[in-house]
């Protein structure tokens, strides 16, 4: 009976080391992770902030400043 404690005991032991060693271990893969997912959020960003800036410069910069200059030249009915 004490031997089957003593297996029980060990094999907690063995289990409670492995998932500590497993906890504290750095992985180089998380920071590559961290890394591409940092690189890929700066290029989807860099895009959808051109995109935006295009839109802006074609169509609202356009439609205001023809819009400014009909007030300039308003002469009143």
């Amino acid at each position: 009976m004490k031997n089957i404690f003593k297996k029980i005991s060990n094999k907690i032991t063995e289990l409670a080391v492995k998932a500590k060693t497993a906890f504290e271990a750095k992985k180089a893969e998380l920071y590559v992770d961290k890394g591409v997912g940092i690189i890929i959020a700066v290029v989807v960003g860099a895009v959808v902030m051109a995109g935006i800036y295009a839109l802006l410069k074609t169509t609202v910069l356009d439609k205001m400043s023809t819009d400014v200059n009909a007030l300039w030249s308003y002469t009143g009915a």
